[in-house]
């Protein structure tokens, strides 16, 4: 169950709302955004990278408590939410800004999967390209 506060938060991340996530006091210490919006562990994080809003996802990473590597009971964590929605531009900030990792969901499928399964062409170059750049 969600806190007043929590709801707010959530509220402000679909709205895309910047400036009321600051009025709500997501910088403040000790405010966790690490909670669970959903039965399968959605985190606020997961859900900005999802919905794709780069000003709400570096508001969210600036707070002290955060856990960018947070996986949901499925294994995903934020860069895969963004990759299942084709944010191409999130995936890229995550991994250059936020150093999200790679990460492989419980049913063993990674990012790649996701882009190639969805059709997500760029994100599949993106990928590739990285891998290749691992292995130097």
């Amino acid at each position: 169950m969600l806190t007043t506060k929590q709801h707010e938060i959530m509220r402000a991340i679909n709205a895309g709302d910047y400036q009321y996530m600051l009025d709500m006091g997501v910088l403040d210490e000790g405010q966790d955004l690490n909670f669970s919006v959903s039965n399968v562990g959605t985190t606020p994080l997961m859900l900005a990278s999802a919905i794709g809003n780069i000003l709400i996802i570096d508001l969210i990473c600036k707070n002290k408590e955060i856990e960018v590597e947070t996986q949901d009971k499925n294994g995903y964590n934020c860069l895969y939410y963004a990759t299942y929605y084709g944010r191409l531009k999130v995936v890229q900030h995550l991994k250059e800004k936020w150093f999200v990792p790679y990460k492989k969901s419980k049913n063993g499928t990674t990012c790649l999967h996701v882009a190639v399964r969805r059709g997500h062409t760029k994100l599949v170059h993106f990928f590739l390209k990285k891998m290749k750049e691992s292995d130097r």
